[in-house]
């Protein structure tokens, strides 16, 4: 098979959404989990990075350049399973470990943030077309930057 020559990847915006202990994100009055209803994170920052570090080492075998999207910005959601900017501690964890990793950083969380209420959906995490277009080019220039360039003959 073939090898790949770069891999971009990301971790984090659903380990920092809330549930319930007993893992559901909705109580049986219909509640999203939340820090007041004894929610807490899928994933602990600890865990996290944990996490992360395994990823990371089980992705360098492959010898492929690696690229870390950061995790982009939550805002006040609908479902309060998300809280307005609780992906910040996530983002500091992963920029660590990626830095003491030596995989490349995609700062996605700075391309969307100072224009977070034309690219976002109000109280959704989800993007509307005009912010996918800017993620998607701003990942395909951070891949592009990685891969290796033809050699002339």
């Amino acid at each position: 098979g073939e090898k790949w020559d770069v891999i971009h990847f990301n971790e984090g915006l659903h380990d920092l959404s809330y549930r319930f202990s007993d893992d559901r994100d909705k109580n049986d009055k219909g509640e999203y989990a939340s820090p007041t209803n004894g929610g807490r994170p899928n994933v602990s920052l600890e865990q996290y990075e944990k996490n992360l570090r395994l990823i990371v080492a089980r992705l360098k075998q492959t010898g492929a350049k690696l690229i870390f999207a950061s995790t982009t910005p939550v805002p006040e959601a609908d479902a309060a399973k998300y809280v307005k900017d609780s992906e910040l501690p996530y983002n500091v964890v992963a920029k660590k470990v990626m830095a003491e990793e030596g995989v490349t950083w995609n700062d996605l969380w700075a391309a969307v943030k100072p224009k977070q209420d034309q690219l976002q959906g109000k109280r959704n995490v989800h993007f509307m077309a005009a912010g996918s277009a800017v993620l998607a080019k701003q990942v395909a220039e951070a891949i592009t930057r990685e891969l290796p360039q033809p050699t002339s003959k």
